[in-house]
């Protein structure tokens, strides 16, 4: 059975004529204080549980390799080629480029 913070930090309890019993008139502090810790604390311990479960199960990325001599030279030489004013694309850069 779920056990609800507010009814077990509750000391008086308002009863009406007919017996029903309503809200809670004073609450035990300490009580409910200790409660919301222990909430607190088992929230935590599920959060770090499942946290570790992830990052066991997860499979491990490959690391992002930097750029290759062969794509700095291939961007250098494109560079030197619009300080020279060459603007035309080399071959094999027409592929997804349709001509009218």
């Amino acid at each position: 059975a779920v056990v609800s913070t507010q009814s077990t930090g509750c000391s008086v309890w308002r009863v009406t004529s007919d017996g029903t019993v309503g809200n809670c008139w004073i609450y035990d502090v300490d009580n409910l204080m200790l409660w919301f810790v222990l909430a607190q604390v088992i929230m935590k311990a599920f959060s770090c549980i499942f946290l570790w479960l992830a990052w066991w199960w997860y499979p491990t990325q490959p690391a992002i390799s930097p750029l290759t001599s062969e794509t700095e030279e291939n961007e250098a030489i494109s560079m030197e080629q619009i300080k020279n004013g060459d603007t035309t694309p080399a071959a094999g850069e027409l592929n997804d480029v349709s001509l009218e």
